[in-house]
């Protein structure tokens, strides 16, 4: 279920965020919080701070959220590139291309918000332009929407 600290994340409530970060609480930070890590709540809500703080406390970017979304879908959907590179940095390429439930890739994702930045460099990065998602859309489809 969601706890205090993921529902502060969505809602970008710092100061709530801060007093539980700073409490002796254990605030299981690798476990799934309504479907969602606590590092892919932060990614996605674009708390940059948030995010360097959960990964230095010992958040794992690999995890997946239950829909098999990776911080690069998180990343593109917050539609921040810093955020975008700071993955790339640490997780390094190994998941940059991965498909979630519907088969969506960070491209399809990035190409439908018109997030150029994030889309060149997933296309530096080689990801598939031909992708299929369960819905029969490409992310160039999805940039024509």
């Amino acid at each position: 279920g969601r706890t205090a600290l993921s529902l502060a994340i969505e809602k970008s409530f710092h100061g709530i965020i801060e007093l539980i970060l700073n409490s002796p609480t254990d605030i299981r930070l690798n476990e799934l919080h309504g479907g969602c890590s606590l590092l892919f709540l932060a990614i996605e809500s674009g708390n940059t701070p948030l995010v360097k703080r959960l990964l230095y406390l010992g958040a794992d970017p690999r995890i997946r959220t239950q829909f098999q979304e990776t911080v690069f879908h998180a990343s593109a959907y917050s539609e921040d590139f810093d955020l975008f590179q700071l993955m790339v940095n640490t997780v390094g390429e190994e998941d940059v291309h991965a498909a979630d439930y519907d088969q969506e890739t960070p491209l399809h994702i990035a190409a439908r918000l018109d997030c150029f930045n994030i889309f060149e460099s997933l296309l530096a990065l080689r990801a598939p332009i031909d992708a299929v998602s369960i819905h029969g859309a490409t992310p160039l489809t999805e940039a024509a929407k």
